[in-house]
Parts: structure tokens; C-alpha cells; sequence
């Protein structure tokens, strides 16, 4: 955690919090930030600076990436390498080639840090944690030679009781909560540190806002996790390849409905470019969740040990196989020009001209609030449809057809969901139980498949393994099946109240 102090502020005294404290030889070091001339780094919270101190030689390269946390600590994944100023590191450039793409990596600012540290540490000499005071002077960018004090507390073997303790000491003793954060903070213009000037969506907010929040929100979405799959590009995070395929599907189905008031041939060329992304993170996600649905990543184990242990066998060999290929997506030059489109998008979304008479009375200018209800009407009257042309007893197809109509439906409720408010929230939760309801019924289906594709030829052992889990499938199928008309009910008695 990270505090300010002024020129007077003294440390006070930490031995009572710990076993001891120990005083290290004050540091001088040199802090080089690079970003591109647009903060494409500095906007996705992430920073790479050149570091050279008093005895480090050449110096260090540090790329600092964020990692989610719901308190006040300023939480990141920091790598490392050793090298000269003059060159990034090959590596850095190839975790951070989705969010630079063809931009410049250059110089933004230095800052010199005087620094005089203490060590925090426990019984047998163990590093609790170490604290930094850093004095801070600003050289190159808009606050050239502003000085200024910064604490910093960070753990090592200690648990967030003893840093709690530590803050509120130093609080006492007259620092505060540094809530710009990092350092570099400090030495960026305004806008720079408070990103794009996004407005947030409400009640009178137009159409065109509404779109460019979808944009902006996928676009964001999909730069957040892209390069963690490039930094893991052996075993991505499922986590990573969910958000990232999520963001992609979604403003595929956001483009869909809100088509009326865009180009129709970016429209196209798009929702095209997404399928074929989402489509290729689908494939890591599949083996993920056939993993999680048949207890294949790990125990307890069902039916024969070697049996399952060759299923696991067979479904890393396809998650790996996967991977690769979202690995050859990632340098793609079909995806940068992607990322590039969306950009250029966020920044000036390609409306339709007014006078084409496309638009069907909805146009970018107009009011949101009494546009949206006609938008996504059109999405619900499709899975109204859906839902009326199946059987009694719908075919798995069939069901699977009225899930991605829920899943469409929700998002366009979503979208309308700030302008609107309550009623549209009401309207997609409600699509989103449904949705979640069938989506387990379709992943059910697709594991039975590809359990059935497995015993095929398999030894004894495996085809047996097989045979249990695919046994639970169907159960899955058939308990999903009984309830699905129940959540239907809800979302079409909640649009009604709504859509009329």
C-alpha cells in the first residue's frame, strides 16, 4: 500500500508490531517509464520502466501487470529483466503486442528516488515486510521537477493484519492514503491518469452513448485479458479465455441489435472478425468446462483410476492442441486489425447516415430511453419464437437454439439496463437464470457426446470410465430439462411488464 507524506513527516517507531526492524543503506535509483504517445499501457493499468541504482549495472526492465482486488492495496504481477535502456525486451513486446499493436513504446518520464528502507521482520530473521520511504523528483513530462514523498508498505511473509496495523500507525503519525497510487501517477498530466473521458449512461443519455459503452466495454474487456494468454501462452488461464471469448460474443450480439443505427458493412465485416475469435477461445473453453463438468481436472476420481486418468490424458492433449491455436490467433494479423477496428471504433463509432432510411425511426441523437424499448424488442420477440416453435418436448437442438435467444435477449436488456433502470435489470436476470439453465442442459449434451467419441475403440478401462460419466450426463440432461419451462415463464411475464 502505497501513502503520502509531507517533507516533515517523521516514521514512527514499528518495533512494537514486529520481532525487530532493521535500517538499510539509503538507495539512489533512476526510474525510466515508457508508454505509447496515447497511454495505451498507463490506461489499462499497466506500467514498464527501465530501473538503474547505485550498484545494478546496466539496470532492470520491470513490467508491472494488474491483478483484480477488492481493497485499498495496489496488487500486480511485477517480471522482470536484466538489460540496457536503449532496447525493451523481446518478451515484453510480445506479452504487450495486442495492447500496443503498431504504436511506439517511447520515453514519457524519469523519476529520481532517493529511498531509505526498513526491513520488517519476524522470529529467526524472517521479512515480514518492508517499508520505502521515497523522496521524488520529477523529470520530463508536464510536472518536470516537482518533488514529492511517498511511503510504501509492502508485504512479504506477512498476512494483511500486520500491514492493516502498519497504515495505521503511519496515519497517526501524519501520512495518508496515496490513493493516485503508483509513483508514476504523480508525473502524467490529468487526463492521462483518469483515462478517456467516458461518460457513464442514464436516463438521458441517446443511442449513440449506448453504443459506444458497448464498444468501450468489450473493447476493454478483451485488452484486460488478451495479454495474460500471451504471458501463458502454454496453459492460458481459463479465466483469461472465458473473458476474453465473453467480450467477443457479447459485442457480436450487441452489434446484432443495435445494427439499425450502424454501418451495415462494418456491422458485417465485425460480427464476422468475432465470430472467428470467439470461435477459437471456444475451443480452450470447451476442454475447460467438459473438465469441470466431468471431473477431469482433478479429484475425487470416478470409475477406474486409469480409465479417468486416460480421459484427462485425452482432454489435455485437446486443451493443449487448443491453446496452440489461439497462440497463432493472438500474432494474427486478422486480430490486430481487429483490435485496431474496435479502437478506432470507441473513439468514432460508425453510425449510419440519418438520411438512408435504415434506421427504421431510431437514429444516434435520439433519446435512449425511448429507443432502447423498441431495440430490444426485437431481440425478444425472436426468442418469443423460438420458444413457440419447439415441441412439448424440444430437441436438444431446439433448446439449444432458445438458450442463445436468452443469452441475446439478456445482453440487449443489459445494454438498456443504465438508461432504463429497474425494469430492464428485472429482464435480464431473469434471461440470465434461463440462459444459465439450459447452458448446463447444452454442456451435458456436448460431454455425453464426447464421452461416447472417447469409448469408441478405447481400452476397457477407459470406455468404462466413459460409461459412468456419461451415465451422470444424462441425468444432468434430464434435471435440467424438467425446469427450464419455469424460468421461460419468469422472463416472458417480466418482458410483458416491460415490452407490453
Amino acid at each position: 500500500m502505497k501513502l503520502g507524506a509531507d517533507r516533515q513527516f517523521s516514521v514512527p517507531d514499528l518495533r512494537d508490531l514486529v520481532k525487530r526492524t532493521v535500517r538499510l543503506p539509503e538507495q539512489r535509483l533512476l526510474a525510466t517509464y515508457f508508454d505509447t504517445p496515447d497511454f495505451r499501457l498507463w490506461s489499462r493499468e499497466i506500467t514498464l520502466r527501465h530501473r538503474i541504482g547505485d550498484d545494478e549495472g546496466i539496470g532492470t526492465w520491470t513490467l508491472k501487470l494488474p491483478q483484480s482486488n477488492s481493497g485499498p492495496t495496489l496488487d500486480r504481477t511485477e517480471l522482470e529483466w536484466v538489460g540496457s535502456p536503449d532496447f525493451v525486451p523481446d518478451r515484453v513486446n510480445e506479452i504487450l503486442h495486442g495492447v500496443v499493436r503498431r504504436a511506439a513504446l517511447q520515453k514519457i518520464t524519469s523519476l529520481e528516488t532517493s529511498r531509505r528502507r526498513l526491513m520488517l521482520q519476524g522470529g529467526r530473521q524472517i521479512l515480514l515486510a518492508e517499508l520505502d520511504d521515497d523522496l521524488v523528483t520529477i523529470h520530463g513530462g508536464p510536472h518536470d521537477g516537482r518533488r514529492f514523498r511517498q511511503i510504501e508498505v509492502e508485504l512479504n511473509e506477512a498476512d494483511s493484519s500486520l500491514l492493516n496495523r502498519c497504515i495505521d500507525r503511519l496515519c497517526e503519525a501524519g501520512a495518508w492514503i496515496d490513493s493516485r497510487g503508483p509513483k508514476l501517477a504523480r508525473a502524467l498530466d490529468d487526463d492521462a491518469v483518469n483515462g478517456a473521458n467516458s461518460r457513464s449512461l442514464g436516463p438521458k443519455s441517446t443511442m449513440a452513448d449506448v453504443v459506444r459503452a458497448s464498444l468501450q466495454t468489450a473493447f476493454d474487456r478483451i485488452l484486460d485479458h488478451e495479454y495474460l494468454l500471451r504471458l501463458n501462452e502454454e496453459d492460458p488461464p481459463p479465466e483469461a479465455i472465458h473473458q476474453t471469448r465473453v467480450a467477443a460474443r457479447r459485442l457480436r450480439s450487441d452489434l446484432q441489435t443495435f445494427k439499425a443505427i450502424l454501418d451495415p458493412l462494418w456491422v458485417g465485416h465485425t460480427r464476422s472478425d468475432l465470430k472467428w475469435l470467439g470461435g477459437e477461445l471456444g475451443l480452450v473453453r470447451d476442454a475447460d468446462v467438459l473438465g469441470q463438468h466431468l471431473d477431469l481436472n482433478g479429484s475425487p476420481q470416478i470409475g477406474d483410476d486409469k480409465g479417468v486418468t486416460g480421459l484427462r490424458e485425452q482432454l489435455q492433449d485437446q486443451r493443449s492442441t487448443a491453446a496452440d491455436r489461439v497462440t497463432d490467433v493472438l500474432q494474427s494479423e486478422r486480430y490486430l486489425l481487429l483490435l485496431d477496428k474496435l479502437h478506432a471504433a470507441v473513439e468514432r463509432p460508425p453510425f449510419l447516415n440519418v438520411g438512408s432510411g435504415r434506421g427504421r425511426g431510431i437514429g444516434p441523437d435520439q433519446r435512449a430511453s425511448k429507443a432502447l424499448p423498441k431495440v430490444v424488442k426485437r431481440p425478444w420477440k425472436k426468442l418469443y419464437k423460438e420458444v413457440r416453435a419447439a415441441d412439448r418436448e424440444p430437441t436438444d437442438r431446439q433448446l439449444h437454439q432458445i438458450r442463445i435467444g436468452a443469452k441475446r435477449f439478456r445482453y440487449a436488456a443489459e445494454a438498456a439496463e443504465a438508461v432504463v433502470g429497474k425494469r430492464a435489470r428485472r429482464v435480464a436476470t431473469s434471461a440470465e437464470g434461463l440462459q444459465t439453465q439450459l447452458g448446463e442442459h447444452h454442456d451435458a449434451v456436448i460431454a455425453e457426446a464426447w464421452l461416447r467419441k472417447r469409448a469408441k475403440g478405447a481400452s476397457s478401462k477407459v470406455a468404462f470410465s466413459a460409461g459412468i460419466l456419461a451415465a451422470e450426463q444424462i441425468r444432468r440432461q434430464q434435471l435440467f430439462r424438467e425446469d427450464w419451462q419455469a424460468g421461460w415463464e419468469k422472463v416472458d411475464r417480466r418482458a410483458r411488464e416491460w415490452l407490453g
